[in-house]
């Protein structure tokens, strides 16, 4: 990866509020930062614009909560920078789904499984809502992702997940495994490696029945397990910028190490400190634990990162530790 090429996207927490209390919620680690106002967004905006941004993925929190969100998308489009948008759903307005639709805006959302473990995760009453919003979506043909995060509380009906959001009419699919971070470490609902393993051999078996495939995220060490159906990437490849509310540089969302301010910093140079950071750098060498396998450079390094306190670290969810695998050849 180049220094010199700089980023292409950026996956921006553009609010970490939110109108729901996800157990396993992560950006809950940032509701201390002050959000950029709407002035501050603008101006990353045009400089995002100018430095070659693509796309700009705006996550939270739930972004339907910024009161200027109708203005951000406009601008970002405007500028001739593509823009998808990670929503619960549960705020979408007619006015908003109408916008999007116009804006040709990706649409990603969550879902836990069925009506009764959606609502036991995301609180009474939220289901009808989810609902309408789906709806709303497809009244307009607006395509849109669905992602289920296992977690403690649906590992064991996560093919029942796959299924639903399939019967929804979701474009595609996909599964992220909880992670120890933001308000998952109070409530202890991160998933471990033998329930993880469990939900991903249960995602694959149901997806080869009803004849689809299913990525998976922050997973790479899944080529171990040979499953024909799920597919995965490495984020180390990735030319992106993790971007905090308050337009702090991350080297991932889900590890809350600040490495530049865009504000003071600049897109371009918050991309040279990235590069630089000591941090990251470990993040991809390979662990000494993983020297006779290598498949995948000891998986999602944020989680080692906050399960060890220190990197080049194994993955805790590494699949060939829990079943014992033979060393690759």
């Amino acid at each position: 990866m180049s220094t010199e090429e700089g980023p292409s996207w950026l996956i921006w927490m553009i609010t970490a509020s939110c109108n729901l209390n996800c157990p396993y919620c992560y950006s809950t680690h940032y509701l201390r930062e002050r959000p950029l106002g709407r002035e501050e967004v603008m101006r990353l905006l045009r400089e995002a614009a100018s430095s070659g941004i693509k796309h700009i993925d705006y996550t939270g929190g739930e972004p339907l909560t910024r009161r200027d969100i109708s203005e951000i998308l406009e601008e970002t489009a405007d500028l001739g920078i593509s823009a998808s948008i990670f929503t619960n759903l549960t705020l979408l307005s007619q006015d908003i789904a109408s916008k999007i639709s116009r804006l040709d805006i990706e649409v990603a959302t969550s879902l836990d499984g069925p009506r009764e473990i959606y609502e036991r995760v995301k609180g009474q009453g939220t289901w009808e809502k989810f609902s309408r919003g789906i709806d709303e979506l497809k009244r307009r043909n607006i395509p849109f992702h669905v992602n289920i995060t296992v977690s403690t509380m649906n590992y064991d009906r996560v093919g029942d997940a796959i299924i639903l959001a399939n019967d929804l009419g979701a474009d595609s699919i996909s599964i992220i495994p909880s992670m120890a971070f933001g308000r998952a470490l109070e409530t202890k609902s991160f998933i471990g490696r033998e329930e993880f393993l469990k939900s991903v051999i249960q995602a694959d078996r149901v997806a080869e029945e009803i004849g689809i495939r299913v990525s998976v995220w922050c997973s790479p060490f899944l080529g171990v397990l040979g499953l024909r159906n799920l597919y995965y990437s490495d984020c180390r490849e990735f030319r992106e910028l993790d971007v905090s509310p308050g337009g702090k540089v991350l080297i991932c969302d889900v590890m809350g190490v600040e490495v530049a301010d865009l504000m003071k910093d600049g897109i371009k140079g918050a991309w040279r400190k990235l590069n630089e950071n000591e941090i990251y750098l470990k993040a991809k060498e390979l662990p000494l634990e993983c020297l006779d396998c290598g498949a995948c450079r000891g998986g999602c390094y944020a989680r080692a990162f906050n399960h060890w306190g220190r990197l080049p670290s194994i993955d805790p969810l590494c699949p060939r530790t829990f079943i014992k695998l033979p060393p690759r050849t």
